[in-house]
C-alpha cells in the first residue's frame, strides 16, 4: 500500500469578460511543510540598479493540434533557435502554508508567444 501527500493545490479559472479579454486566475496553495517556488513571473527589463519589471499579463501561448496551452512557465529554447541566454521568469517564493493567487487578463484573440518565438505584439524589449 503506499500513500501520496499533496504538496501543493492548483486551482485555476478561466473567463472571457469580453469580447477582447480572457481573464484568467489562479491559486496555488502550499499544504507542504517546506518552501516553495514558483516560476511566474515574466520580465521584460531591469532597471539601472538591477531591479527587474515585471509584467503580470504577459504569458506563454503555444497552439497544439488539439488545445491552446496558456503558461508562465520555463519553455524549452527550439531546437532551430539559437540564444545566447535562456529566458527564465522570477520567482514568487511561497512559504509552508501559505497560499498564492494571480488575476491576469489576456488579450483576444489569443496570438501564439513564448520568448523564444517572434512575437507577434508589441512587447518592450528584453534587458538582457
Amino acid at each position: 500500500m503506499s500513500s501520496t501527500k499533496l504538496h501543493c493545490i492548483l486551482e485555476a479559472h478561466a473567463a472571457l469578460i469580453s469580447p477582447a479579454s480572457l481573464q484568467l486566475h489562479y491559486r496555488v496553495q502550499n499544504t507542504s511543510d517546506h518552501v516553495l517556488f514558483l516560476l511566474n513571473r515574466f520580465w521584460t527589463s531591469t532597471t539601472l540598479a538591477g531591479q527587474y519589471q515585471v509584467q503580470p499579463n504577459i504569458t506563454n501561448v503555444q497552439v497544439g493540434a488539439n488545445r491552446v496551452t496558456i503558461s508562465k512557465a520555463v519553455v524549452p529554447v527550439p531546437n532551430n533557435r539559437e540564444v545566447e541566454k535562456h529566458y527564465t521568469p522570477c520567482l514568487s517564493r511561497l512559504g509552508p502554508h501559505e497560499t498564492y493567487e494571480e488575476t491576469l487578463e489576456i488579450a483576444v484573440p489569443l496570438v501564439p508567444f513564448t520568448w523564444y518565438q517572434a512575437p507577434s505584439r508589441n512587447l518592450p524589449p528584453l534587458g538582457l
